[in-house]
């Protein structure tokens, strides 16, 4: 994992036929590493079904949205949620670590979150909305909260 000037983070996915890894090029092969990821430990149709249409959604809202790297907005969400599937993670956290942007960075509300997703989720998309707002007193007190 890497981080990039502006902070997103970097997931590279794995090529099925070496050892090495590629930088996606394209946000679809890193969502198909997300549900390979995802599959692992949950096998739910359903849940894995909820997870795509997270990401139909989220990727609809953001758009040609660009990050300044000039990678599509929606790789970072991505890579979020495979991170998360490193510890396990249940599905509201992971369609929430997709959607999290949506809120904050396009015209979408929290209703409409709310109306596709349910309150669970709502609510985590919400309070991940709410976290970025606060204001920290210094760059160590900042890194202390992230940990």
């Amino acid at each position: 994992m890497q981080k990039s000037k502006n902070s997103t983070t970097k997931v590279e996915i794995n090529n099925n036929s070496s050892n090495t890894k590629t930088k996606p090029d394209n946000p679809n092969l890193l969502f198909e590493q997300l549900m390979r990821s995802i599959s692992c430990y949950i096998e739910e149709k359903e849940s894995l079904a909820i997870v795509r249409r997270a990401y139909e959604f989220a990727a609809r809202c953001h758009g040609e949205q660009k990050r300044r790297s000039g990678e599509p907005y929606i790789t970072h969400p991505i890579s979020v949620a495979i991170i998360l599937t490193d510890m396990k993670v249940d599905i509201p956290t992971i369609v929430s670590a997709l959607l999290h942007d949506v809120v904050e960075d396009t015209e979408t509300p929290v209703d409409e979150i709310r109306e596709r997703f349910g309150d669970i989720i709502a609510h985590l998309v919400d309070g991940l909305t709410k976290i970025r707002k606060i204001k920290f007193r210094s760059n160590q007190e900042k890194m202390a909260e992230n940990f």
